[in-house]
This record gives C-alpha cells, sequence and structure tokens, in this order.
C-alpha cells in the first residue's frame, strides 16, 4: 500500500479551505446588501423621537408608530408602556422641528463672554457688546 501524496492532500485541503472562505465573503456581502435596506429610516413604521434619562440605566422614550406615538419607560431589564398618544393635533406637533427661538446664540453669548475678561471694557451682565 502507497502512503498517501502529500501535495496532493495539501491542495484538497487549500481547496477546500478557499472554497468555504468564498462561501462565507458572498454570504456576508448577500446579507449586507439585503439587510442595507432594513437599515434605512425611510422605509421603517418604528421611529424613535427623543429619549431623556432620568435614572441610572433608566430613561423614558417617544416611540412613533403608524398613527401613534407610544411613552415607554425603559429600565435595565424591563420596557413598559406608559402612555399611548393618539390625538392627530399632538401627533402634528411632535412631527415637526425643535427650533428654539428664545435662546440667545452662542456666538453672543461668546462676545459678551470675552468682552468682559478683556481689560478696560467693562459691560454690564445684560448689555449687548
Amino acid at each position: 500500500m502507497n502512503p498517501p501524496d502529500l501535495t496532493t492532500i495539501a491542495l484538497k485541503m487549500s481547496s477546500v479551505l478557499l472554497l468555504m472562505t468564498g462561501l462565507i465573503v458572498a454570504l456576508l456581502y448577500l446579507f449586507r446588501r439585503l439587510g442595507a435596506r432594513g437599515l434605512n429610516s425611510e422605509g421603517k413604521s418604528i421611529r424613535l423621537l427623543s429619549s431623556s434619562y432620568v435614572g441610572v440605566k433608566k430613561y423614558i422614550s417617544l416611540v412613533e408608530i403608524p398613527g401613534a406615538i407610544l411613552v415607554i419607560g425603559v429600565t435595565r431589564d424591563r420596557i413598559t408602556l406608559l402612555d399611548k398618544i393618539e390625538d392627530p393635533g399632538i401627533l402634528e406637533q411632535f412631527r415637526q422641528p425643535y427650533t428654539p427661538t428664545d435662546a440667545p446664540a452662542f456666538s453672543r453669548h461668546l462676545s459678551r463672554m470675552i468682552a468682559s475678561l478683556s481689560p478696560g471694557k467693562s459691560n454690564p451682565p445684560g448689555s449687548k457688546p
């Protein structure tokens, strides 16, 4: 009986390894292509509007679903529905982007702080530079 040829065994093992690696790469590519549509927020029916922490690993979130907004409480081991908002007027209010109008611009605030630090200039706290 002849011993097996090491070259033949090495070629078979390398070809199987190459085939398996190619199969894994092809499956990863396929999953990424198909999964990319699921990660896009335009096609999703669930959207996170806001979250606010209320404690260590505890927060309240506003989650939009078709026709309603859910107010949920999330802790380390539990998710609880706190309220369901279905009023069309309130729903529209949450969908509009938040634009703060009463807050001063950062550049104005920074200019005031720099002016108050510079020697020789003294501005009262409520005055504009």
